[in-house]
């Protein structure tokens, strides 16, 4: 169990996601993230592999949900996307206006977002694990609700990798980093969570040898 790797000490948690809320904080979350997946193939590499798995044709409508500093809304766009980008820090979007340019920025908390559109393709990136269940609940709802006929969404978090001396390793790098909820995520990858609200699971890709997993998925059929 996931549990058997906890540290004693968390750096936030859901209710206090302060962090966010600093002018440093694109810089520092970017220096994190890099260095978090250096040694697994980039966070570029991911990002691009991802963007190839949403299929993305020219003139898309794509609607990402936690784009945080921009990163994968400028690979989305390069790919000949129109985003729509969200996110409830100011600073993070300040930052991801200038990386992204072109794209179109909502400030906005994803549990009150509600879209005014439809959309080709629906991506909420690393930023699932920080909500609680209930919360993903009501953004899985909107975003599974507003997708396009043909469209799909998909969902890029964090993953346990399979080795156990790297498994121990990341698990306990993201119990120091990430807050409580991301535990439930890495022990069970979103696949009870998505069953009870009827939403399938199409295909699981293993990303970052093992440490992320890209989820495409769609509301079942009744």
């Amino acid at each position: 169990m996931f549990s058997h790797y906890a540290i004693m000490s968390r750096t936030k948690t859901t209710s206090d996601l302060s962090f966010y809320k600093s002018r440093f904080a694109p810089l520092i979350y970017d220096i994190i993230s890099q260095s978090m997946f250096f040694f697994v193939g980039g966070l570029a590499n991911m990002h691009d592999h991802a963007v190839s798995i949403l299929d993305i044709q020219p003139g898309m409508q794509v609607l990402e949900l936690g784009c945080g500093p921009g990163r994968l809304t400028r690979s989305l766009l390069d790919a000949g996307a129109q985003v729509t980008a969200v996110d409830q820090s100011e600073s993070m979007l300040i930052r991801a206006s200038k990386r992204a340019e072109g794209a179109t920025f909502v400030k906005s908390n994803l549990v009150e977002f509600r879209p005014n559109q439809r959309y080709d393709r629906v991506i909420w990136s690393f930023v699932l694990h920080e909500l609680t269940e209930e919360e993903r609940a009501i953004t899985f709802k909107y975003g599974m609700d507003c997708l396009l006929r043909g469209g799909f969404a998909c969902i890029l978090d964090h993953a346990l990798p399979t080795s156990g001396l790297f498994r121990r390793f990341y698990a306990n790098l993201i119990q120091g980093l990430e807050p409580e909820t991301a535990e439930a995520i890495l022990i069970d990858g979103f696949g009870n969570e998505l069953s009870r609200l009827s939403i399938l699971i199409k295909e699981r890709v293993s990303l970052g040898g093992g440490t992320a997993q890209l989820l495409r998925i769609e509301k079942q059929k009744r």
